[in-house]
């Protein structure tokens, strides 16, 4: 059944109330803001788990079911555990199960996770560096390779001799001089790249082995740092020129941010009000969240919560040793890596002392391999060699025609952790129990007898412990071609309702195209986007035709396959009732601008085309039918313009650049120059995240009419450009590093093109938004349209822009020292806006050219909060409606405590007149908690106090309350404090606590026996309370509960009893009255 839930509900209703025709408002809406309402239960529904099945997201056409399986709560807070399908897409070749099946995810707590751009932000070259002191602990990296000045770190350094065991005496910075983090001195940088104005450094640092005795130490070289940041540059150091991307989830909350040059998160785009604390710039170790409603979440940075990512990339053609020095602790043959790829929410804690708190199990190490090759072929060119060359002079390496080198990488997520408990301060808990099958579609060779298993239930128990609710879950496995695990998926099958008697009650089903069995994985059937293909080519590297340009270069088939890209995709749900939904796919398809229709223009994923709903298995289906069209026939998907320069190039199906030029110096004395052309078996360029967006798309739903949706796509809201400059080389050397007195500044203005360290200016949160929707009904006539203008921050508001650089060269050349002649540095960046829907036009046709309208403007104050709404109906009246926040009253504790997005005081006007005002007042200053609520009285012109919040007690209950006319009403707290067990009408709380000791300890009595004599027990008690001679001139109502299910009595002042049983699925199932007999009676049938 719905859990019976007893909320303070502030009145945030006041800022959602809808205006329709003639629309008026009841003065007293301020008056139940905080007063506990206890409703009888539900009828129960028949799914059992709360299904969202037809979920689509029509800008990218796909569709995300999911099923909430179980929920718990606090007094303020609350968690629901969802089992979300998240590859509405289609399954990739090297997609992994997760502990559930293939393609499902369980969601419930939060976690922050990131993509790291160049090097982890957190990277330092000292570990012990403070401002004004010498460090001495250097930080080691894996395989002893080169240590990363990340964004964080800091930026001007003293520098000073060591001595190192493979080169030698050295100078390395040492001491910080002041505290400007890297990434500050990259955002000055970027002004002046934004001005033009050439610099030789942008912040103090050497680093370089000590020459003929010297040392040189200087002011910084920006050309070295440029290096550095692709790799190259300074010979012991790499540098990080752009923020990592971090992405969070907590609560109803979920985005972007990055850090600012000042080590602060920066959201991206930007949420009102939410802060986040950084375990990287604080004494606390830990990620803090805290939400606009006052809400904080903690995310540690420690083992218990944190994965770790770590890896080697193959390096051929170096190999271990290959700069002719023995390094024992190092491999020249792998590149490796290793950061903090995710943390974990530990706890959640609301205004009110209440918590939820979550607990997670290490499972074994996740190992997997990731195959990718790069393939280099000799091109002649103009003022190039015309053949090979002999052999190339850094390695002495004989030169060739053509080779392939593999980049393969092994993966090892360490301590990769799995939600074992949640738990509330009530003591509620959810258990989840990893005991189901043994995972042999993964790497259990290293596992030893720890081997992983999948999911195998998930039980809620009260603070008894008393099993409330369980759900199993039941899999096997996707299998393809061979015995290999790699050939294994984890698959879900059903889940499985289990009552409290350990009987199935009902079960959940799920099928999946089987039609084609999906390959190996890291097999060669892929396309560009790693989906499932038709590829009969011993290899990844793809064919290359440009025509113009006189490329040919033969190799896989990666175009996509419809059908094999649906191998192993969710295709049905079946509910317990037999009814079903099903869902059909098709292949994504994109506009090349043509003015013909265009067929032949397929590109990576699936997107949903049709939902086939069943009430039960005989019933007739309701269909449900997308279509992806503008009104000429054409497709209304739309690629990111790049993409849609390299296809009409490439013919590619908008996978982006595959192929760029390398040229190497082969000969010293000449200059002699040798191109070769470099294919990339996975696409440097590609936009996976934000691939295509539709712009329009038709719902059918037969019998229902339809809904023409008009979106924001590329088209109407691209990505930002990019500054670019390149350094090139003032006079040729006999070097082949790079050196800074070789260049001179240069400055150019470079393609707008992604480059292979850096994207665009990310706009993707402007688009997907919903411009306009046309209803028309089943004969085709338009019945209503609704047209939303968005605007980007609103006066006042000043976001914040960081800037990135990302850095390449065609000078170099794999495993050869290069005499680079240019370097092209583009610069992107980060801008917190915020995205508004500013007006809102809704046309409602009526017939005989009758159309009833209004328009609706909304603004927002310069903290991003609803400051007015303005509706202009078609008849000219015009509704007003004006807010007031925390900080335009000035209440500090509520500011104090970022409860800054609740509407303390709303005004209501029809054509300039007021018409309903209310006001929540926070007074009381030992808590967050409303003092009263005032609504305007429109007799007198004046704000009048309608309710009185006299009384809580420590957890946050309201204990009394005193209504305008005087009356006061106390409620009484029981089960442990978590639920009201009496309300009586007409006495303070003083006047009644010396009684209600016994009420209170027979609820908790009956909390911790939960037996039928408990409940009885307390009813006595109850009854007992209520006649009382001290309250016989009050009006007394009373409640029993069986705690986490729901209200088992409740004895209103009449003292006519009603009692609400449910059954062992926690469902409503008869309520019957005070001498047993049976008032409603509820059957749920099911359908084996």
């Amino acid at each position: 059944m719905n859990k019976v839930t007893y909320l303070i509900i502030i009145p945030a209703i006041l800022a959602s109330a809808s205006y329709k025709g003639q629309a008026y408002w009841r003065d007293m809406q301020t008056i139940n803001a905080n007063r506990p309402q206890i409703n009888k239960p539900e009828l129960s529904s028949l799914s059992d788990f709360k299904i969202t099945d037809d979920h689509v997201d029509l800008s990218t056409g796909t569709v995300r079911p999911s099923l909430a399986l179980v929920d718990i709560s606090t007094k303020t807070l609350s968690e629901t555990v969802n089992l979300s399908y998240d590859k509405g897409k289609g399954i990739r070749v090297n997609d992994i199960s997760s502990d559930v099946g293939l393609g499902w995810e369980l969601q419930a707590g939060g976690y922050i996770t990131r993509k790291v751009n160049g090097f982890a932000d957190e990277s330092k070259l000292m570990q012990d560096a403070k401002v004004g002191v010498w460090a001495n602990v250097y930080t080691v990296v894996p395989n002893k390779q080169k240590s990363a000045n990340g964004w964080l770190d800091f930026a001007n350094w003293n520098s000073r001799a060591y001595n190192t065991p493979y080169n030698g005496s050295v100078v390395i910075p040492g001491q910080p001089y002041n505290n400007q983090s890297l990434g500050g001195a990259v955002q000055a940088l970027a002004q002046n790249i934004k001005n033009n104005v050439p610099v030789g450094s942008f912040r103090s640092l050497w680093a370089q082995p000590v020459s003929s005795g010297t040392i040189f130490t200087g002011p910084g070289s920006m050309i070295a740092d440029l290096g550095a940041m692709f790799g190259v540059g300074w010979d012991l150091l790499n540098v990080d020129g752009e923020p990592d991307e971090f992405y969070f989830r907590v609560g109803k909350y979920s985005g972007k941010f990055v850090f600012d040059g000042n080590r602060t998160p920066t959201v991206i785009p930007y949420i009102p009000g939410l802060k986040i604390q950084s375990p990287f710039n604080s004494t606390e170790n830990k990620w803090i969240i805290t939400t606009p409603e006052g809400i904080k979440y903690t995310l540690p940075n420690t083992p218990e919560y944190t994965e770790t990512l770590y890896s080697e990339t193959e390096t051929t053609p170096e190999y271990d040793n290959s700069g002719g020095i023995n390094t024992p602790d190092r491999n020249e043959g792998i590149d490796a890596n290793e950061y903090t790829s995710k943390w974990y929410l530990s706890k959640v804690e609301g205004i009110s002392g209440d918590y939820i708190e979550y607990t997670y199990e290490n499972s074994s190490d996740l190992i997997y391999n990731e195959k990718s090759f790069i393939k280099q072929v000799f091109r002649a060119g103009r003022h190039m060699i015309q053949t090979p060359p002999s052999y190339f002079l850094s390695s002495g390496d004989h030169g060739f025609y053509e080779r392939e080198l593999p980049r393969n990488t092994d993966f090892r997520l360490r301590a990769p952790k799995r939600l074992s408990a949640i738990k509330t301060s009530d003591n509620n808990r959810i258990i989840f129990t990893y005991n189901g099958l043994e995972r042999q579609d993964v790497d259990q060779s290293q596992n030893g007898a720890n081997k992983r298993k999948s999911l195998s239930s998930i039980e809620k128990y009260d603070f008894n412990n008393k099993r409330i609710s369980k759900m199993e879950l039941e899999q096997d496995y996707f299998t393809g071609g061979c015995a290999d695990y790699k050939c294994k998926r984890l698959k879900l099958n059903n889940l499985k309702l289990i009552g409290s008697d350990n009987n199935q009650i009902a079960s959940t089903g799920f099928e999946y195209n089987m039609i084609e069995n999906l390959p190996s994985r890291n097999a060669f059937q892929q396309d560009f986007w790693g989906y499932y293909n038709s590829n009969s080519a011993n290899t990844l590297v793809p064919e290359v035709k440009y025509p113009s340009a006189g490329y040919d270069y033969p190799g896989a088939d990666r175009r996509p396959s419809e059908n094999k890209t649906k191998a192993g995709i969710l295709t049905k749900i079946i509910y317990p009732t037999k009814g079903s939904v099903e869902y059909d796919y098709e292949l994504n398809n994109f506009n090349t601008g043509a003015d013909v229709r265009i067929t032949n223009n397929k590109t990576g994923g699936l997107r949903i085309k049709n939902i086939i709903k069943k009430e039960n298995d005989s019933a007739s289906p309701i269909i449900t039918t997308y279509q992806y069209e503008l009104s000429n026939g054409q497709t209304s998907g739309e690629i990111h313009p790049f993409l849609l320069q390299m296809t009409k190039e490439y013919n590619n199906n908008a996978a982006g650049r595959l192929i760029e030029r390398q040229v190497i110096e082969i000969n010293e004395n000449t200059g002699a120059r040798a191109q070769y052309m470099v294919i990339y078996s996975n696409p440097k360029y590609l936009y996976t995240e934000d691939l295509i967006r539709y712009s329009k798309v038709i719902v059918n739903s037969n019998g229902k009419g339809k809904k023409e949706y008009s979106l924001s796509s590329f088209s109407t809201h691209p990505d930002g450009e990019k500054i670019g400059r390149t350094w090139r080389a003032s006079s040729s050397s006999g070097g082949y590093t790079v050196d800074s007195q070789y260049f001179t500044d240069y400055f150019a203005k470079y393609s707008n093109a992604p480059a292979t360290t850096i994207n665009n200016p990310d706009k993707s949160y402007l688009r997907g938004l919903t411009l306009n929707i046309k209803e028309t009904d089943n004969n085709g006539v338009l019945i209503k349209e609704t047209t939303n203008n968005y605007q980007i921050n609103p006066s006042g508001y000043i976001p914040t822009t960081v800037y990135g650089l990302g850095v390449t060269s065609s000078d170099l050349f794999l495993a050869e020292n290069s005499n680079v002649q240019e370097v092209n540095y583009e610069l992107t960046n980060f801008t917190s806006d915020y995205v508004f829907q500013g007006t809102t036009i809704v046309k409602d046709y009526l017939g005989s050219n009758n159309i009833v309208s209004s328009t609706e403007n909304n603004t927002f104050n310069s903290l991003c909060l609803l400051d007015n709404k303005n509706i202009l109906l078609s008849d000219n009246n015009l509704l007003e409606t004006s807010y007031k926040y925390a900080n335009d009253k000035q209440i500090q504790k509520l500011i104090t405590a970022n409860i800054i997005n609740l509407p303390l005081e709303t005004e209501r006007k029809k054509n300039g007149k007021i018409i309903s005002k209310g006001e929540i007042k926070f007074d009381n200053p030992a808590n967050l908690f409303p003092s009263s609520a005032a609504s305007y009285d429109l007799q007198s012109n004046s704000m009048l106090t309608e309710i009185t919040y006299d009384k809580y007690d420590s957890k946050g209950n309201l204990l009394q309350y005193t209504t305008q006319n005087g009356v006061s009403i106390s409620i009484i707290w029981g089960y442990n404090q978590t639920q009201p067990i009496a309300k009586i009408e007409g006495a303070m709380y003083n006047q009644v606590e010396g009684f209600i000791s016994g009420i209170v300890s027979a609820s908790d009595a009956d909390a911790a026996q939960g037996t039928q004599a408990s409940e009885n027990a307390l009813i006595a008690a109850l009854d007992a309370f209520r006649n009382l001679p001290n309250l016989v001139t009050t009006q007394i109502t009373t409640y029993t509960y069986n705690p986490q299910i729901g209200v088992t009595s409740i004895t209103p002042t009449s003292g006519v009893r009603e009692n609400y049983i449910y059954d062992s699925a926690n469902r409503l199932e008869k309520v019957v009255d005070v001498n047993g007999k049976v008032l409603k009676e509820y059957k749920y049938n099911y359908k084996n």
